[in-house]
């Protein structure tokens, strides 16, 4: 059971969050914080892009009163909020991918120097311990940059980032027990997601986008915690474990920036290549894509927990090779799409497909 004051928090980042989501609603046209249609973004009218700075409130809010504290946990809710930041401006104005790039190491690299657990040890294999030694730190910095694109690049549909971080969110809690500082920051965050998750939908009427601001904040904030879990002492949970949480989101990631970097592109060169565009693709509509990869995502998660308690090494093997099996699998779906394409008549609309 949550301890009150946790509730307390939780309860005036969701009533902080719902509030600043419809007072920015009415700054967003004023202020230019709006997402038009046109390219590759199909939705109709201009949509607000206030959720990450409403959820960002949110968490500011709420967060004093469960105590926060300690130096280092006051250094990561300081660097996500530069973040989200920079993505707001980036919403705003437009911010090139090199640039991005740099602020996101450079606050993985303010946490570290803070004094935050790096990745030192990758988990066992039988009855060796695979540590990393002085690849560590640039590892970690990999992770957390990686993740933070991960969720953004996922952010395709309406709903889908939201959801991918609340069961991330839900899977840390019950690996750890709760028994984690990190996960009591994640349960604030998560608190402030879902009435943004709501809007984002649609329940109320006026729908909002996440922005580059919200899914930065999302995807910092986790990989901090999954490091945070993976490393504490005792290691109760090892980090191909953790890695489990975020599968989906990472394995899509990978997967996409393999086959942009194989075709000779940017792997941060945007397209509709993603898995959630391949249901589209297949005949989905955006609310059955959302319910099949929370699914997925979900079921993924529980794999690993299943797997926790085997030999060691089982996670890590079985990871890879489901990583492995993805890859596959996507890439003979997208063909199969293409060659479905390819015999329709001429005057069938052309569909954004995967470049071989």
């Amino acid at each position: 059971m949550l301890e009150p004051r946790l509730m307390l928090a939780c309860a005036v980042s969701a009533a902080v969050t719902a509030s600043m989501i419809v007072i920015m609603c009415r700054l967003a046209g004023p202020c230019g914080m709006v997402d038009r249609p046109g390219g590759r973004k199909k939705h109709a009218g201009d949509i607000p892009l206030i959720g990450g700075l409403a959820i960002l409130t949110g968490l500011l809010a709420g967060l004093p009163l469960v105590g926060i504290s300690l130096s280092l946990q006051l250094h990561l809710v300081a660097t996500a909020a530069i973040l989200a930041l920079a993505g707001a401006v980036d919403d705003r104005f437009g911010m090139g991918a090199r640039a991005r790039l740099f602020l996101e190491i450079c606050a993985a690299a303010w946490m570290i120097v803070a004094g935050a657990p790096h990745i030192g040890c990758l988990g066992r294999v039988g009855d060796a311990v695979v540590l990393t030694g002085d690849l560590g730190v640039p590892l970690t910095i990999i992770a957390v940059v990686g993740l933070v694109n991960a969720f953004n690049m996922l952010d395709g549909i309406d709903g889908l980032a939201a959801a991918m971080a609340l069961v991330a969110i839900g899977a840390m809690i019950v690996y750890a027990d709760g028994n984690v500082g990190m996960v009591h920051i994640l349960l604030v965050l998560a608190a402030g997601i879902l009435p943004f998750l709501l809007a984002n939908l649609g329940f109320f009427g006026q729908r909002i986008f996440l922005g580059d601001a919200g899914s930065m904040l999302i995807g910092y904030l986790i990989a901090w915690a999954l490091i945070a879990v993976s490393q504490a002492t005792p290691r109760d949970v090892s980090l191909p474990a953790a890695a489990w949480c975020v599968a989906l989101p990472a394995l899509d990631t990978l997967a996409v920036i393999y086959q942009r970097m194989r075709s000779g592109r940017s792997p941060f060169a945007p397209d509709r290549s993603h898995v959630h565009h391949l249901l589209l693709a297949v005949g989905f509509s955006p609310r059955q894509t959302l319910l099949v990869l929370v699914g997925l995502a979900t079921a993924l998660a529980a794999t690993g927990y299943a797997l926790r308690h085997l030999a060691p090494g089982s996670s890590l093997v079985t990871l890879a090779t489901v990583a492995a099996a993805y890859i596959a699998a996507r890439k003979w779906a997208w063909r199969a799409v293409a060659r479905k394409h390819m015999s329709r008549p001429v005057t069938a609309p052309v569909l954004p497909l995967e470049p071989d």
